[in-house]
């Protein structure tokens, strides 16, 4: 009986370990496509001063990452060209 206790503390504990490494990979590759197609989108808009341009180059780059097994998908709302300027407490404050 108390093997039995044991065997499911522990694929519970290997349960849920799993389950963790895979919220932080799938936050990595989120994090890593959005890195792109923010770079990529701020590229762009510095060669053509057109936002729509950036935007599309956005996607472009976005999609070409998988996250979670899936290509990485941006809608527009989710881009937002803004400023972002050092506050006096000398963290960067954006304005859109």
């Amino acid at each position: 009986m108390l093997a039995v206790a044991a065997f499911a503390a522990v694929a519970f504990v290997g349960g849920l370990s799993i389950n963790l490494a895979y919220m932080e990979m799938v936050g990595t590759e989120q994090r890593m496509a959005t890195d792109a197609a923010t770079k990529a989108a701020s590229v762009t808009l510095g060669r053509t001063q057109s936002a729509s341009a950036a935007r599309i180059r956005a996607k472009q780059i976005a999609a070409t990452y998988n996250v979670a097994g899936q290509p990485f998908q941006l809608s527009d709302a989710s881009i937002i060209f803004g400023r972002s300027m050092r506050g006096a407490n000398g963290r960067f404050e954006f304005t859109p």
